[in-house]
């Protein structure tokens, strides 16, 4: 283990129901929660933000996990080696820094910046660093990072253009071999990297392919990415023209539109009930419930909390008469 590696990492409660896993579940099964989670094991051991993933370091990277995962079930070298670039492709991995040779993300540094605050003299590479000087300072600012940053000009007016910095090309050696290694091509050198935070794991310059309008009036963008993800789940369904319908639909029914969190279990439900529909046109069995002439409401985890706040406030009232 490195001087700068991290000792623990916390882990979110339901990871394995994170949606970026949907698509890789499905075709992997729970290997995909556990090869990603063996890759933060290496990552915060190694580097403490990043790990080399490159020709050279490939092989070490796929056999140290296949070794951890052996067993009665044990996964191909090759199958490891797509699930990690699905990972990457979900978004969990910075796509940019991927091609260059890195594995990290937006995400894994954030956890790095707040466990190494204590530290003293702590460095990072700031061609690999995605945290803005901002978001560095809304977390801690006694950080020695932060103070790299701040003592250098250059690199805080480039953090103010863009939210990531454009990693340069490095070379490096493969772990137990002390041949020279050769130099990462940057494919992207014109674009910044991007680390997929947010909802959507979408490049700048990528456009949506539609926008739902929410109860405050805003847009929820749905991107290409989304499209093929729904198209898989709802294999029968024209999915792009069923998105067409619900944006009518929300245009024209204002009091029933969803919150910014409930748009996507909302789309959720209705393909799923066209899903149904399809399915019963075939004459084929339906995954749905098996109660009749039940209407399913359209309300989302946000509209229930308030429903349920009025009827309290209601029997308040009453208990007070």
């Amino acid at each position: 283990m490195s001087d700068i590696a991290i000792r623990y990492y916390s882990r979110d409660i339901g990871l394995q129901r994170d949606r970026k896993f949907r698509r890789l579940r499905l075709k992997y099964g729970y290997w995909a929660i556990a090869v990603y989670e063996i890759l933060l094991d290496l990552i915060y051991a190694d580097k403490g933000y990043y790990i080399v993933y490159n020709d050279n370091t490939k092989e070490d990277v796929i056999y140290d996990i296949y070794n951890d995962l052996q067993g009665k079930y044990q996964q191909s070298a090759e199958t490891v080696e797509e699930i990690i670039s699905g990972l990457v492709d979900s978004g969990l991995f910075s796509v940019c820094h991927f091609k260059l040779g890195y594995l990290t993300s937006h995400r894994i540094q954030e956890f790095f910046y707040r466990y190494t605050v204590e530290r003293k003299n702590v460095k990072v590479d700031p061609n690999i660093w995605l945290l803005t000087v901002d978001e560095m300072k809304a977390i801690s600012v006694r950080s020695s990072i932060l103070s790299f940053f701040e003592n250098q000009p250059n690199l805080i007016k480039n953090r103010s253009e863009s939210d990531e910095i454009q990693p340069k090309n490095t070379t490096k050696e493969s772990k137990g071999n002390k041949s020279k290694g050769k130099e990462i091509k940057n494919t992207s050198s014109s674009e910044p990297c991007s680390d997929g935070k947010g909802s959507e794991p979408q490049s700048a310059k990528e456009k949506p392919v539609i926008l739902m309008l929410l109860n405050t009036k805003e847009e929820y963008p749905i991107y290409k990415a989304d499209v093929h993800e729904w198209s898989e789940l709802y294999p029968s369904v024209d999915v792009l023209q069923e998105l067409r319908n619900m944006k009518g639909w929300l245009q024209d029914n204002p009091r029933r539109r969803k919150t910014k969190s409930g748009i996507r279990a909302f789309i959720g439900r209705w393909l799923r009930e066209e899903q149904k529909k399809v399915s019963a046109s075939k004459g084929q069995p339906s995954s749905g419930n098996n109660f009749k002439n039940f209407e399913e409401r359209e309300y989302d985890t946000e509209e229930l909390n308030n429903l349920a706040l009025e009827l309290l406030k209601g029997e308040n009232e009453e208990c007070q008469d």
